[in-house]
């Protein structure tokens, strides 16, 4: 339950503790201001495996232990996937993350991962059956994230780039 207390505050029962938790609102006005000129846009094109070997600073490869160690991972894809499905949410799981590279102006490539605004090109598998499921098979998304640096301010954009052809 909820209730105001103030012009910029709300009082929230926090029912799996049974405490009430004090919640004060911030400024709800995206600030476009501090989001990197590179975020902004159009969505980027996939990248190329030559700018992959040419620019390995602004590019980060994860391993495959990173996919399973970092749990938004999952979430992003999950986003991705169905901003293109109008179907219902679990009809299509399991979906199998297969390989992630991250995109920032971050100088360390660790950092990529934590970065306020990052792009994320995805490829993972929808692994229903085939015969039952349009969008079962492998995918390629793209998923820009930004921040404005406000508290809470975060932007998703998805772009769907191509069904992966079967093999």
């Amino acid at each position: 339950m909820e209730e105001e207390i103030g012009n910029d505050e709300w009082l929230i029962d926090d029912f799996m503790y049974g405490e009430e938790v004090k919640v004060e609102l911030r400024d709800e006005e995206w600030d476009e201001s501090t989001v990197h000129d590179f975020y902004k846009g159009p969505m980027p094109k996939w990248f190329s495996d030559e700018a992959l070997e040419r620019d390995s600073k602004k590019y980060y490869v994860m391993p495959e232990s990173e996919l399973h160690d970092n749990d938004w991972l999952q979430l992003l894809m999950e986003v991705a996937f169905f901003s293109n499905s109008d179907r219902c949410l679990d009809a299509y799981l399991p979906l199998e993350l297969k390989s992630v590279v991250v995109e920032t102006f971050e100088d360390e490539p660790r950092d990529n991962l934590m970065a306020n605004s990052a792009i994320f090109y995805l490829s993972y598998k929808c692994c229903a059956d085939p015969c039952s499921k349009p969008l079962a098979g492998d995918h390629l998304y793209i998923v820009r994230k930004t921040m404005d640096g406000k508290p809470g301010h975060l932007s998703l954009e998805v772009a769907l780039k191509k069904n992966k052809k079967k093999e």
